[in-house]
This record gives structure tokens, sequence and C-alpha cells, in this order.
């Protein structure tokens, strides 16, 4: 048995690198595409919501309306406090017998802190305007106010 071996080049090779050719570039494009969705910025004034699980009780009376908060890591401001919520931290004790029973620690508070900013706002983030610092909603940020520093989870954000 002999084997011939084949250095032609037919047209039905071309087709098939062709073809594959514009699968990669189709899926590359498409893939780009949906990378870039939902990412088209305006700028607008915005509301945004932190949320500070366990601080202590005397740290959280020390965040007020009107402070400006910082972002740990960014020159300038990330907004200004509108308003401020707090209360006992409450957590899930489980108990011997499997059960549990929520518990109020009165030593820590959980405190919710409406801010405003000016920001370049899309459908799933929002970008502090003067230092293009990217947040969504789920992204823990280290913060202060000057006077405490605390690391809050944003929980919401809207445009006014």
């Amino acid at each position: 048995m002999q084997v011939n071996p084949k250095n032609k080049f037919n047209i039905i090779d071309a087709v098939i690198i062709i073809v594959i050719l514009l699968l990669a570039a189709t899926f590359i494009y498409r893939f780009a595409k949906l990378q870039n969705a939902g990412n088209e910025f305006t700028e607008a004034k915005i509301s945004y919501t932190l949320t500070v699980n366990k601080i202590d009780a005397d740290f959280a009376g020390k965040i007020k309306n009107g402070d400006t908060i910082y972002v740990r890591g960014l020159q300038y401001g990330a907004g200004t406090v509108k308003s401020v919520k707090s209360a006992y931290y409450s957590e899930n004790v489980y108990l011997p017998d499997g059960t549990s029973e929520k518990h109020i620690n009165p030593e820590f508070k959980t405190v919710v802190i409406e801010v405003e900013t000016d920001a370049r706002l899309s459908e799933n983030e929002f970008c502090i305007t003067s230092e293009n610092f990217a947040m969504y909603i789920g992204k823990e940020i280290g913060c202060s106010n000057g006077n405490v520093a605390f690391n809050a989870v944003v929980t919401a954000f809207s445009a006014e």
C-alpha cells in the first residue's frame, strides 16, 4: 500500500477556512458588543445607598447629614450624606437544639446612608465623575466621613 501525499490546495479547503474565520470574527464581534452593552453613560445627579452592617454603636452616631463621604483610594469626595438611618444590629443565633432565634446586639448598629453626587450613569453602574470610579449594586467599598472609617455595600442607586 502506498501513501500519496497531497500537497494540493483545493477549493473545498479554502471554503472551510473562510467559514471558520467568519465564524470566529462574528463571535469576537458579538462578545465585544455584549461587554459594552448597557454601558452608555449619561451625566446625572444621583442618589446611592450604602449599607453598613455591624458598626460600633458609638461610631454610627458620628455619621451625620451633610457629611462628605470619602472612598478609600480616591482623592475627592464621593458625595454628600442626604440621610442616615440606623437600627440595632440583629443576627440569628443558633441554639444547641438546632433552632435559631434573632438576637439584637445593642453594641452594634446597621446603618443605611443615602448619598447624593454627580456621576456618569449607565443601566448597570455609575461612575463618580471626579474620579471615574465605578460603583454598582453589591460592591463593597471602604469609606470614611473624616471622623469614622467603615466598610459599606452599595445597595441601591437612582437618578434624580
